[in-house]
């Protein structure tokens, strides 16, 4: 769904063999049951304010 967009398809005109840090992010070289893939870009980061006042939090999302 999400590269059903207007403007990744145009890139995806414009690069259809996904090269580049954004391809790499947003088709993982075809791999998108990858573990570490998965986990770095369905997880957002923890706000640094909520890490430095809940002392249950030691370390952030991963790939953050």
């Amino acid at each position: 769904m999400n590269n059903n967009h207007s403007i990744t398809k145009k890139w995806q005109e414009n690069n259809p063999n996904a090269t580049g840090v954004w391809g790499e992010r947003i088709y993982n070289n075809g791999n998108l049951n990858d573990e570490t893939f998965l986990k770095k870009n369905l997880l957002f980061p923890i706000p640094r304010d909520e890490m430095n006042t809940n002392i249950a939090i030691t370390k952030n999302n991963f790939g953050y």
